[in-house]
Formats: structure tokens, sequence, C-alpha cells
């Protein structure tokens, strides 16, 4: 990049690729995939207290709601006081995917499964259903596949995904009763002796998983307060009931089955999932069967903290056993005699287990300390092999200090008959194994961090200096001493990376910066010094101090909402003492429209929207009145469609076929409004005013109209403080001045504002999905995902649309304003990356992660919104100018 005088194409292209390095980087530094590829499973000698396990997942259950003594689930409440029970804690994203993997796999999702919509393995892992001798699944087919498909031995029955519909008049629990049904069936069909199915299912580690979707569905149709979710609930709870006597009549009681009763993910209030919400990470786990404690057990001390049990769960505090998700793993491998699962990074809960036989805790947690040794030290051999920041000397963490012989230490024990001292000192080991395989998982991040700040420093830099003027035809090529250096630098760094076997994005990281300083000093060369000189320090000074002001207030608005609502106060009395100075230029003017018409078109206060003098009245009415009427449309389709969810009718199809229509032709009409400025903005308003009220299910039209006023003043005003050009100049734009540095800033202030008006960003899940139900009922992540998206980004458009009207307006040129965008953007994505973390509670952690992510993908991403929004201000005037010169022509 040579400068702002380079083709503006190349120069967004390679903006737009930066970028997505920038963003692609914290995959890097913070979210590498947790498995460790290659490893053997650990030798266990368990003696298999079941023969059989049957884990049932209740899709989308809150565990206050399973627990509650009034409405929630009576025989999964008395099998956990027979039996185990507490809350299981799953981790942010809380979706359907990533909770299984955890319940089944015993670690936490591998970021990368997200790029495919949550429906298929990215990678392969070892779980469960994997390990069993035989597996049986029934449910969704959006997740059974995921673990029964490829595996030798496992049986999977699906019901067709049409029947995946939140709509609310679906008979929700129907899911559940087919799932139920079938199983029943099937024990009841595969009793005869001899029948190659029922000799498997008389074998020993068999697997049975039940996933039962009808309370994510009636949770995310009706809310999980409602009385349809606890109508579900029932259902589900006597499903149970019927699956536990289906086996004690197939088995004959023989006690040797297991039975694991828990969810997924939970539930938010307001019917959504996905985030760090407690209504979400917080879901019931119930174990009872072959091998269990007994509901008399005392736990204190032994399970994941000491929380509250509320009364009106009519629970005995003293029995619960809170856990990590990822904990159920271990657990569910040791019922049916089987070591954790080779990519296990839970910790085997053993207040759950049975003190019969003796040896059964201090056996199963030697085992999972096994195999959390085994991958700790795989993965520390590669470490010492491959980290950049071991290149010179490598060392483990130091609790992992002779951690091997210590480990047959405690195998010493147990084959002594000391169990309890084997069991604490095997659990000391596998927590020590996970600090260790932190440490290890982390062993580059602060030498990437450096890094790729770096690559954000220099390329802030040079967005800075090619802003200043330049002699032409100057600093075309790189040559010299610089040029020199950064190719040494490159050779140097190239070798080191190889030999580490580093990936491929390591050298974009380390080359950026010496690229983006040669740059520098390329541009720097050839700066103009005289016209330095002209620009004014204090000047400078009060722009940046103003712009770090808006940066800073934006980056404590994505932590506090409620610092844009104490901006927008603070920003109507500015606006106020503006309008005080602007109504002396505009007064008579003002006095006339006022008597004339109550619109503010009349004021005619951008000078490109004069009377026609045949017809005698401004052209667009058509439009206009066109766009009013699709607006009422839309008000009657909203209406429309939520009373039918309310009475739990089904919405017909042509009320889904007129929302797509009205959704899609809406933003064409303003390119059929005149171009004139603001006619055109209204027109701009009011085409994304009908699609985002389709989306529509609370505050968000308002929220909409409200930020259209706001966009209006901002307008009206920078117009008000710009003089018109004059009548025998050529329409041009100005040169760049520090003080243009407000637009960029109160456009990131808008667009920011915009983005986060009606919801939590840090999960698109997090959105109510009825906002959706205009254009679909049926269960389609993609697509929903999709919808949910475009009503967060619509108002965008709008706000991108009014930014360059005012630099037309102010005569300020987009492209160097683009450049001042970047770099206030970039700064609060570099504060923001320091804020990552990865400790703490997963809602910290799930909103520390993606503040930076989306800041990154704004900056990105507001290349697209830039080419809509110029699609419809390109054939606007600049500064009036185009008005003029056709007046003068008549």
């Amino acid at each position: 990049m040579h400068g702002v005088t380079a083709s503006p194409r190349l120069v967004v292209l390679y903006a737009f690729v930066v970028h997505l390095i920038f963003v692609y980087a914290t995959f890097d530094v913070h979210f590498q995939s947790p498995l460790v590829a290659g490893v053997e499973r650990a030798d266990a000698r368990l003696r298999a207290p079941a023969r059989r396990l049957v884990i049932f997942v209740a899709d989308g259950a809150r565990a206050d709601a399973v627990f509650d003594e009034a409405r929630g689930a009576a025989h999964v409440r008395s099998r956990a006081r027979g039996g185990a029970w507490g809350v299981s804690h799953a981790r942010a994203p809380t979706e359907s995917r990533p909770g299984h993997v955890a319940l089944l796999g015993g670690f936490y999702e591998d970021p990368s499964a997200i790029t495919k919509g949550w429906s298929a393995n990215p990678v392969e892992f070892d779980h469960l259903v994997n390990q069993s001798n035989n597996a049986w699944a029934w449910g969704a087919p959006s997740v059974v596949p995921l673990f029964a498909d490829g595996v030798d031995g496992a049986r999977r029955f699906c019901y067709d995904e049409t029947l995946e519909d939140f709509a609310s008049a679906n008979d929700h629990g129907a899911l559940d009763e087919w799932v139920f049904d079938r199983v029943v069936r099937f024990l009841e069909s595969n009793g005869v002796e001899g029948s190659s199915e029922s000799d498997a299912l008389d074998g020993d580690g068999n697997v049975f998983l039940l996933h039962l979707l009808g309370l994510d569905s009636s949770g995310h149709a009706h809310k999980p307060h409602s009385s349809e979710y606890f109508e579900n609930i029932r259902i589900v709870d006597e499903g149970v009931r019927r699956v536990e006597a289906a086996f004690v009549e197939r088995f004959g009681d023989d006690g040797k089955t297991a039975f694991v009763f828990t969810a997924d993910h939970g539930m938010s209030n307001k019917g959504a999932h996905g985030d760090g919400d407690p209504g979400c990470t917080e879901t019931p786990l119930v174990v009872w069967g072959a091998g269990v404690a007994s509901g008399s057990q005392k736990v204190a001390g032994a399970c994941r903290g000491t929380p509250e049990t509320p009364k009106d769960w009519g629970m005995d505090p003293e029995t619960r056993c809170d856990v990590d998700q990822a904990d159920v793993a271990p657990l569910g491998a040791t019922l049916i005699g089987f070591p954790p699962p080779r990519h296990n990074s839970g910790l085997l809960p053993s207040a759950y287990l049975s003190d019969k036989p003796e040896d059964l805790k201090s056996s199963a947690m030697i085992a999972n300390a096994k195999q959390l040794l085994a991958l700790h030290d795989l993965k520390a051999s590669r470490t010492a092999k491959r980290a950049l920041s071991a290149l010179f000397s490598f060392k483990l963490h130091p609790d992992m200090i002779s951690v091997s012989s210590q480990v047959a230490e405690y195998e010493r024990l147990d084959r002594l008959g000391r169990h309890d001292d084997a069991t604490r000192g095997a659990n000391q080991v596998a927590r020590a194994c996970l600090r260790g395989l932190e440490y290890l998982h982390t062993y580059d991040r602060a030498l990437l961090q450096a890094v790729v700040v770096s690559c954000f420093a220099t390329w802030m830099i040079l967005l800075a200096v090619n802003l200043l003027p330049r002699r032409k035809g100057e600093c075309e090529t790189p040559t010299g001493i610089p040029l020199t250096l950064a190719l040494i630098y490159a050779g140097v760094v190239s070798v080191i990376l190889l030999a580490r076997r580093a990936p491929p994005t390591y050298f974009l990281y380390f080359g950026l910066p010496a690229y983006f300083l040669l740059g520098i000093v390329n541009t720097l060369s050839a700066v103009k010094i005289e016209s330095i000189a002209d620009i004014s320090l204090l000047n400078v000074g009060i722009c940046l101090v103003g712009a770090f002001a808006v940066a800073e207030t934006i980056c404590n608005g994505f932590h506090d909402r409620f610092v844009f609502s104490y901006a927008f106060a603070f920003g109507s009395a500015l606006l106020v003492a503006l309008a005080i100075r602007l109504l002396f230029r505009l007064l008579a003017s003002a006095l006339l429209g006022t008597t004339t018409h109550v619109l503010i078109r009349p004021l005619d206060i951008f000078q490109d929207d004069a009377v026609d003098r045949e017809t005698k009245r401004r052209p667009g009415q058509t439009v206009f009145a066109l766009q009013i009427l699709m607006v009422l449309t839309t008000g009657v389709l909203v209406t429309a469609v939520d009373g039918l969810q309310r009475d739990k009718l089904p919405v017909p199809t042509s009320m889904h076929a007129a929302s797509w229509i009205v959704a899609l032709m809406a933003p064409i009409l303003p390119m059929f409004s005149p171009p004139r400025t603001l006619p055109r903005m209204i027109s701009v308003f009011l085409g994304f005013a009908s699609t985002y009220g389709l989306f529509s299910v609370s505050y968000e039209s308002l929220f909409y109209a409200c930020l259209g006023f706001c966009l209006l003043s901002w307008m009206i005003l920078e117009r008000g403080l710009q003089a018109p050009s004059p009548a025998k100049s050529k329409m041009f734009t100005r040169t760049i001045i520090p003080s243009d540095l407000r637009h960029a800033a109160m456009f990131l202030f808008l667009i920011d504002a915009a983005f986060f008006g009606t919801g939590n960003i840090a999960s698109i899940a997090s959105f109510d999905l009825s906002s959706v139900y205009r254009f679909t009922t049926r269960f389609n992540p993609f697509l929903m995902g999709a919808l949910l998206v475009l009503k967060v980004l619509l108002p965008m458009i709008t706000v991108a649309a009014a930014f360059l009207v005012v630099l037309k307006s102010s005569r300020v040129p987009a492209f160097e304003s683009y450049f001042m965008f970047l770099i206030l953007s970039d700064i609060m994505a570099v504060r923001f990356f320091f804020q990552i973390t990865t400790v703490g509670s997963w809602l910290d952690i799930g909103s520390s992660v993606s503040r930076y992510a989306l800041m990154g993908t704004q900056v990105v991403t507001i290349l697209p919104f830039l080419a809509l929004a110029q699609i419809f201000t390109r054939a606007l005037p600049v500064n009036g100018r185009t008005a003029i010169i056709r007046t003068k022509r008549d």
C-alpha cells in the first residue's frame, strides 16, 4: 500500500485481508483445539458395576425446573433421593452439540465446530458411544448421527427432520414420546434368546442414548416458565419411568443397569440459549442404579463448590453434588468398566460412586489420573519440540514434577487396600495434570499476544502516515537499507518457524510488522514536510482526545449498555446547543417552512431538493406512499403471526411468503426515490424499517425509529456547520483535516450503538427465536442464525448511509475517513485483545472473547455496509452542487 492515492479498491481489499488475519489470530492465541491427537487409551483395572448404561439427555432442561417440588419431574426427583444428584454446569456456547460433546467425550468443544453449525465433527474424538461394545441411540437427526454414524456396533433411530419445528401450534412433547415409545417397543421385541440383537443386548459394556428434544422446542416456543414447558417435563418424567420399567422387564431387574439423567444445556428466561446465562448453564444431573452411591450419603466438600439449594426444590442440600459437565463422561465410563475417553478433560466425581466394590472409587480415580497424565506427557513432548517459547529452554508446570512416581505410589496403596488414600492422591494428580495441560496449552500465548499487538500497532501507524500529504511519483518501491534489513529478518524468522513446524499463520504474524514498518519508512520519505507545518498541534490534540474519549465510551459500552444511554443523553444536550446556533442561519426558511408544511423537506436544508417548475411539487411522492403502505403491511403481518402463535394455531405458508416478499422488496424501493439528500435518506430509512419490523418482538421498531431520528439530527446539524459551495465553483471534496476525525468517531459510536441496540451480541442465540417466526418456524440452524444476524445488521446499513451523507455534506473525502475509522476501531480491538481471559466464570470468558471478535468482525464487515450505503448515496450531490448546477441550466 503506497498511500491514499493508490487504487481505493486495492486498499480496501488490502485492509479486508489484514483484518481477517487479525480476527483469525485470536483462534491461534486463545482457541487452539484442546484435543491431543494420537493419545493411547489408558489402562484401567475396573470391575464394572453395570453391564449397561442408559443416558437420558433432556435437551433444554433447566435444573430449577426439573427439581421444582411442585411442578418438576417427580419420578426423576425420587430417583435422586435414592441415588446421586446435583447440578451439571455447562460452558458457553450452550448449544446442543457442544453440550453432548462434553457429556459423552469429556472435553469442551473444539471451536472450529461452529463453522459447521454444530452439525458435524470437525475432528474425530473418543466418546462413550465409541467406547461401548454395542450402542443404541434414539432422537433428533441433528444430534444422534454425530455420535452414532461411523461407529462399529452403534445403531441409530431418528425421526424426520421436518418434525423439528418451533411453532407454538406444534405438540413438542410428541418428539419425546416418539423416542420413549420406540425404546420400549425395541426392548419388548428383542427378548427372544438366540437372535443377534438379543445377544448384543445381553452383552457387557452397552450404552443406550436417548436424546429428548421436546423441552428445547417447547422452551423456544413458549419460554421455560410456561405451562407448556412444565407439561413437557411431565412427559419426559413419565417417559423415563416407562423406559426404566422396560429395562427391568427386559433384563429381569438384574441390578446391572445404571441410569444417567441430564441435559446438554438449559434455557434462559426469554426462551433462548447459547450464552452463559445461569438458566442455560445449570442443568440437572441425576444418577441411579448399578454402581451409584446411596441417596443418604453425605458429600459435603467433595464436589464443585457448596451452592445454596433452593427450598422449593424439596431436596436435601447435604446430598447435592455439583459437577462440571465434562465430569459426566468419566463417570459414565466408570459405571460400565471403561477408562475415561482418550480426550477426556473431566474429573471423575467419585462421590457419585458406590462403596461396593471397595476399590471402585480408587481404581476409577487412578484410571482418570493415568488418562490425564498420558494426555499431558504427549502434549509436553510436542510442546517441547514445536513451541517457539521453548526454543532455548523448556519447563514443565511445577505441579508436574515426579507425578509419574506418584501415580505408581497410589496404585501401590490401592493394592494394599488403602483405597481412600489412593482416591485422594489420584484426585490430586488428576487436578495437577489439568493445570499442567492448561499451562502447556497456553505455552506460546504471551509471545503470540506480543506479536499480534505489534501487527496492530504498525498497521495503525501505516494508516496514519498515509493520511499525510506526499510528493507524487515517489516511494513506489522500497529500496536500500530498510529493504535489506526486512529481508534478513524474514529469512531468519522463516528458518526458525520452519524448524519448529509452526502453522502457516505464524509466518504472517511475525512477518506483517516488518512489512508494515517497511511501508511506514517508505511513505515517510515522501511526505511533504511543509504541509505538516500548517497543521495546528492544538487542534490535533483536541481532536485526538475527543476521538479517544468516544472510543473509551464505546469500550465501556461493551461492558455496560447503560453507557450508551448516558452518551445519548449528553449528545442530546450538545445537539440542542448546536441547534440554537443553527437556528439563526435557517430562521427565515424555518418560519416559511413551518407555515406551509410541518415536515422538514420543504426547508431544503441540503440545497438539492427544489420544487420542479412544471409540476410545482417535489418528486418521489409515489415511492413514499408505497413505502408507507409496506410499513403498514409489516404491522399487519407481525400482529397476525403473533396472534396465531399466541392461540397455538399454525402459521399459513401464505403469511411466511408475504413476509419474505416484503422483506426482499422493501430495501429495493429506495433506489427509485429521487436522488436528493433528504428524500433519499427518508426512503432508505423506510425501506429497512419494513424488513426490520418483521423481526420485531418487543421494542425493536421503536429503537429503530429513535435511531433514525438521531441520524437525521446528525445530518442536519453537520450540514448547518458547512457553508454551501459557490455557484461558480466545481464540485469537489476538500483535503482531510484533523477535525474530520469527529466524523469517524461519531460513525463508530453510532454503528456500535446500532449493533448493541436490541440485544447482547455476545451470542446470537441470546436473541428470542420468535424474531424469525414471521419467516419460518421449522428448525434450521443456518437459516435461523442467518436471519438473527440480519436483524442485528440492518440498522447498521442506515447508519452507514447517514455517514456517507454527512461526508458529502461536509465535502470530506470518504476514503481518508474510512482510514480514520479503521484506526479508532483497531485501538478498541487492541484493548479488547488484552481483556480476553480463559479463567473465571464462563460468562466472563465468553463475553471477553466476543468483545474482541465483534470489534474485529466490525472492522471487516463495515466494508460491505459502506458499499451498500454507497449504492443508495452515490447519486447524491456533494455540498448541494448538483441542484445548483441543474437549476442554472434550466
